[in-house]
């Protein structure tokens, strides 16, 4: 054989084997890879169906959102932790409360302070809108509780006033109010 020939047949086996090579490269990586996502899958479903995996998850979300919006909006730790909340629904809300929730979309956050509501994007890491809950003062509720039990004790009254009225044969009972409600 010639020179050429031996050498053309030396490039022929030095390419086939770098290709052979590279084909063994090729899916060992690509084997690595579906390993690596096959676990990746397996562990997350073995935290989702364990109920104090997927607390602790949820809880590690809520902290790195309030963190984010700590970053951009002085927040009162006073105040203690917010709710937070994943928007999941964003046409129910805007049906809810159309002025509040107008820009609001899915995967963006609702964190929720005692004295205010915040509509959080993190994809965008921007404030969405701000509002801030008013609750009635603790007075008001206690004199409408009140207003409300007056109104029930005048109203027994009357009733057994009226029943008196109309059977005066019978010898008059007298009832304490409140002792009728506990019986309902």
């Amino acid at each position: 054989m010639s020179e050429k020939t031996k050498l053309n047949k030396k490039a022929n086996n030095f390419s086939i084997s770098l290709l052979i090579i590279g084909l063994i490269i090729a899916l060992a990586g690509v084997g690595y890879f579906a390993y690596d996502q096959y676990t990746k899958n397996e562990s997350l479903q073995v935290q989702l169906s364990d109920p104090e995996a997927q607390a602790n998850i949820e809880q590690e979300q809520a902290t790195e959102i309030i963190n984010k919006l700590k970053k951009i909006l002085l927040v009162d730790e006073s105040q203690g932790d917010p709710a937070v909340a994943s928007v999941t629904d964003s046409e129910k809300l805007k049906e809810a409360q159309p002025e509040f929730y107008k820009d609001v979309q899915n995967g963006d956050y609702l964190v929720i302070y005692p004295s205010r509501a915040i509509i959080f994007r993190q994809a965008e890491n921007k404030i969405i809108n701000i509002a801030p809950i008013i609750r009635p003062p603790e007075g008001l509720q206690n004199s409408s509780d009140q207003s409300s039990d007056n109104q029930e004790e005048q109203t027994s009254q009357t009733t057994i006033e009226d029943s008196q009225s109309q059977n005066p044969q019978t010898n008059p009972v007298e009832t304490n109010p409140t002792d009728s409600n506990l019986n309902q």
